[in-house]
């Protein structure tokens, strides 16, 4: 129950700094998709539409519509998440969700998702529901979360379900663990 407790005082105080400088993102963002799409032009990459307290993902998501990809966003379904393409509309959360056809998760070759933290060794922490942790738990693409720069962290507390990411991207920044 500690874990959790220190878990939840980090998330708290991390989020109440936000937000911060989303300025170099992009580039970051995009270095990471063409590796990506140089070798796929018609890879499957899983983006989320941001929060306003969130690093802005917006341009880059237009421009990554705009490219040769196939782009999914997450919904909300029950306790999970699933992938879809099309158009967005108010979803759980206040977030956008995709309306149209769901992607089988095996199929998507990059996958770029939230995070409040992570730390040097790949770990993350998400905002507590654990809708991440357990899409992680059953992929083995590459995943790199976003975050501010701030919040890429020396070490982070880890319970046993937490799941590791591949990489990170922050404004100035590309990490890969």
């Amino acid at each position: 129950m500690e874990i959790k407790a220190e878990k939840a005082r980090l998330r708290a105080g991390l989020i109440a700094a936000r937000p911060h400088s989303s300025q170099g993102l992009y580039e970051n963002l995009w270095m990471v998709a063409n590796e990506l799409l140089g070798r796929n032009p018609s890879a499957v990459i899983a983006t989320y539409s941001s929060t306003p307290s969130e690093p802005d993902m917006t341009g880059f998501n237009a421009a990554l519509e705009d490219s040769s990809a196939i782009v999914a966003y997450p919904k909300v379904v029950g306790e999970n998440l699933e992938f879809a393409v099309g158009p967005l509309c108010a979803g759980s959360f206040g977030i956008p969700e995709p309306t149209g056809q769901v992607i089988a998760i095996e199929t998507i070759d990059l996958f770029l998702i939230p995070a409040v933290a992570a730390d040097k060794n790949g770990n993350r922490i998400g905002k507590g529901r654990g809708f991440y942790d357990r899409l992680l738990e059953k992929i083995s693409r590459p995943v790199f979360a976003i975050v501010f720069d701030e919040e890429f962290l020396e070490k982070i507390p880890v319970q046993e379900f937490d799941q590791r990411i591949s990489g990170l991207i922050t404004p100035s920044a590309i990490h890969r663990f």
